[in-house]
């Protein structure tokens, strides 16, 4: 089990940073019309998300920091405005993650990578889910924009191949 003490402060940082990182890529990938949605299914992610990997140690730890980070409000149409300059941000912090997630062995770091993956595809679910429902339909489908962004988010972490893990949230 990797805690805390085997990073530094920046490496560290990313890794508590990294599931708010990507859920606020998924959140500016479409015109953000349904913010507070979003925010609210990218908070409860964190731990939801986490259930899948009850054994990993490396989550355990950064778990409470992570949702703490994640309370922080965005203004996602500024965000969405400068949209390619926040994804290229975005992309280079999360490059700082993929390199200290290095020291994780096996398992415990592809587990990490893909905890944080289902971070972003619960917060893509959230708008898809109401949109559908207005219909009458199932909200099981992620846009095509957010699932090019979580493409380009497993490749940085070095998660390839690379599909959707998680099953639509049904309430």
């Amino acid at each position: 089990m990797t805690s805390k003490d085997a990073f530094d402060q920046d490496e560290w940082a990313s890794l508590v940073m990294a599931g708010t990182w990507i859920g606020q890529a998924i959140i500016i990938a479409d015109t953000p019309k349904r913010v507070r949605k979003e925010l609210k299914a990218l908070r409860n992610a964190f731990e939801l998300a986490a259930k899948k990997y009850p054994d990993n140690g490396l989550i355990g730890a950064v778990l409470p920091e992570a949702k703490a980070a994640a309370q922080a409000e965005i203004d996602a149409k500024a965000m969405y405005a400068k949209k390619e300059e926040n994804m290229q941000r975005i992309m280079a912090d999360l490059q700082v993650t993929a390199k200290a997630l290095k020291i994780v062995e096996g398992k415990e770091s592809t587990d990490f990578k893909r905890w944080l993956m289902n971070i972003g595809e619960f917060t893509a679910l959230a708008v898809r889910d109401e949109e559908f429902a207005m219909i009458g339909m199932p909200g099981d489908e992620i846009s095509r924009l957010e699932k090019r962004v979580l493409r380009t988010i497993a490749k940085e972490l070095g998660l390839i191949p690379y599909k959707v893990d998680i099953d639509p949230i049904k309430k």
